[in-house]
């Protein structure tokens, strides 16, 4: 019979005043990228709204690709569908950015039903969850 060993994450010589790297990695700690955290809630609430959701996150059914490109949340209602693409800060301006946004506007443009928005999360560093 093998003996079980026990492991602790927290090192006796180091306080636990701040997460450690497997706590960051997890997630756990005050440096989390408002961007992901905007993109589940804004699936979380059209989910919870009646529309079936894909967002680009895991844990969520990957959207579709809509003009060459993957967006952030795609939902689908009885009556019309949404894209929401975020952007933080530094990428708004950006050439990949830009390019979306022509993309899933003009999307939005050939079918009545269809609506696009792309909202700028203040702080986010572009990652995703």
């Amino acid at each position: 019979m093998r003996e079980r060993v026990s492991l602790s994450l927290e090192s006796a010589r180091h306080p636990v005043e701040r997460p450690g790297w497997l706590q960051r990695l997890l997630g756990a700690g005050e440096r989390r990228d408002p961007e992901p955290v905007a993109i589940r809630k804004a699936a979380e609430a059209m989910d919870l709204d009646g529309a079936v959701v894909f967002a680009n996150l895991d844990g969520w059914p990957r959207p579709p690709v809509v003009n060459g490109y993957i967006p952030d949340v795609y939902a689908v209602y009885e009556d019309r569908e949404i894209i929401l693409e975020f952007e933080n800060d530094g990428s708004v301006g950006q050439a990949q950015a830009l390019r979306e946004d022509v993309a899933f506007a003009s999307w939005a443009d050939a079918s009545e039903g269809r609506e696009y928005d792309q909202i700028v999360v203040p702080g986010g560093r572009g990652g995703r969850g």
